[in-house]
């Protein structure tokens, strides 16, 4: 792996360390890890100790914050965030991890404001700020701007499961069944570990009546236990 290589050419470069922590935490959050204890308790020493190297670095606490965020220790992973902006405070993508965090919070006016905050700071943002848009959205009950936003990102990228989740769940809030049917067949097609279950025992919900929400929808639009 490139972040290995990186590390073994320079052991102090704290960035491949914070990257290689967020690979971990992908592999968990994905199912793609048949040690998912050890991965998260891995991605947390290699993200403490990115930050550890380099305490200036806005991309460290970064890092520490997505760790956090699926270990679901929320004060530490906002804590991480709002350090991160507070060393740069033009770093839109603090303020995108920042939207990520509060929509599993359940703070969905806070995610749109941050989402905006980080637009504005950053023309080019990736397809993850229309995401946490959309996700928004969709906890208010605003079906149709979350609809808008979640297509938007699968035009930007078409093999992201987890918005095309909130796609299908988004489409039953708008009592559209068979539009829901098919997002769930595209997601089964290319990512079969993807479950009720898996979503339940991997995304880090802190409000739980806002999880029960979500797989009840994606229940109905046909996912699989």
């Amino acid at each position: 792996m490139a972040y290995k290589h990186a590390i073994e050419l320079d052991p102090a470069f704290a960035r491949a360390y914070g990257a290689l922590a967020v690979v971990l935490t992908v592999d968990f959050r994905q199912g793609w890890t048949e040690s998912p204890v050890e991965a998260q308790e891995r991605a947390l020493v290699l993200a403490r100790k990115a930050v550890a190297l380099k305490r200036t670095s806005p991309q460290a606490y970064w890092a520490l914050g997505y760790v956090y965020l699926y270990r679901k220790q929320f004060n530490e992973a906002t804590d991480a965030l709002e350090h991160a902006i507070e060393l740069a405070s033009n770093y839109a993508d603090g303020y995108g991890l920042l939207a990520f965090i509060s929509t599993f919070r359940g703070q969905s006016e806070e995610a749109i404001a941050y989402i905006r905050k980080g637009i504005e700071l950053n023309p080019f943002y990736t397809y993850e700020y229309t995401f946490s848009l959309g996700r928004a959205y969709y906890d208010l009950g605003r079906y149709p701007e979350a609809t808008e936003a979640l297509a938007e990102v699968l035009e930007r990228n078409a093999n992201a499961s987890f918005p095309r989740l909130y796609l299908a769940a988004s489409y039953i809030g708008q009592g559209l069944q068979d539009e829901a049917e098919w997002e769930i067949e595209e997601v089964q097609a290319s990512n079969p570990n993807t479950t009720l279950s898996h979503i339940n025992n991997t995304l880090p919900f802190e409000n739980q009546a806002q999880l029960e929400v979500f797989i009840k929808d994606l229940r109905q639009a046909g996912l699989r236990e």
